[in-house]
């Protein structure tokens, strides 16, 4: 009978020197493995144990700092893609604003009898002048609230 597989138990070590599967691994018999587990038992838990701690200090050390770097990065990424989204809006916000100011006096300056070729010259009363700038800033303020740049 030959010995297939390792551990090599009892029954295959009997005449070891002459068997085929040589005398490397006589010493490992199923009594001498349980001796070896009856009285090195706790051997194994402080293995055990230390393999535990062994990769805890790992996890602590290594993979969870890395996770909190990149989870840092992409909050970096999203809160500087947002502020360039602002920007460009708070921009194009801020130029509507502008434009309808300017319409809107040009169309008062229609009403009081101007036309397109003397718009330059057309001077608002100063209470049309007034509403118009606070809309203005009312529109302008709108947009930094609406785009904030912080």
């Amino acid at each position: 009978m030959g010995c297939r597989y390792w551990p090599y138990w009892e029954t295959c070590m009997e005449g070891v020197s002459s068997h085929s599967c040589g005398g490397l691994f006589a010493f490992i018999t199923i009594k001498n493995m349980k001796e070896f587990i009856k009285e090195d038992w706790f051997k194994f838990v402080v293995i055990g144990c230390f393999v535990v701690l062994i990769y805890s200090i790992y996890q602590y050390l290594v993979v969870i700092p890395s996770l909190k770097i990149d989870e840092e990065k992409q909050q970096q990424d999203t809160i500087r893609n947002i502020q360039q989204f602002n920007r460009g809006n708070l921009s194009d916000c801020l130029d509507r604003a502008n434009r309808e100011y300017g319409s809107s006096g040009y169309g008062w300056c229609h009403k009081i009898g101007y036309d397109d070729n003397n718009l330059t010259a057309c001077v608002l009363p100063p209470n049309v002048e007034k509403v118009l700038s606070d809309e203005r800033q009312n529109e302008k303020d709108n947009c930094f609230k609406q785009y904030p740049q912080k």
